[in-house]
């Protein structure tokens, strides 16, 4: 049996955190478990921010996005006080696209930008920490 593909939410970088997903489809359970390990990151009651790196995502199934959308839902008092931005770095105007359904099914209560290099959105997210937001 091959070992199962997982998204990994790093926040060893606080409050900086990183989320990368793979370049294989996930299992719901998966997908699921990387939501729902973001939504814990609001019980630490600190600012924060959170890059995604899609660059090598695939998209979500719909049953995925529709999880997503109702967890946001579910956090948004939470995320509008202390998720100070989300960074989603990708080439790819599929999962761009798919954000951008999410967001529009769930508007997020925080600031989000998409990107294309690492660098630019690792600079975003410094001045969403220090408060001097940029949308």
């Amino acid at each position: 049996m091959s070992p199962r593909i997982r998204a990994t939410v790093d926040d060893s970088k606080w409050p900086r955190v990183y989320v990368t997903w793979p370049g294989e489809p996930l299992e719901d359970a998966d997908f699921e478990a990387a939501v729902l390990a973001m939504s814990k990151l609001l019980e630490r009651g600190q600012r924060y921010v959170i890059l995604h790196d899609a660059r090598r995502a695939v998209r979500p199934t719909p049953k995925q996005r529709a999880f997503a959308a109702e967890q946001q839902k579910l956090d948004a008092e939470g995320t509008r006080r202390w998720l100070k931005g989300v960074a989603l770095v990708t080439a790819s105007p599929l999962i761009a696209g798919v954000l951008t359904a999410i967001n529009w099914i769930t508007p997020p209560p925080y600031p989000m930008k998409t990107f294309s290099r690492l660098s630019d959105a690792e600079a975003w997210m410094t001045t969403q920490l220090e408060g001097r937001p940029e949308r």
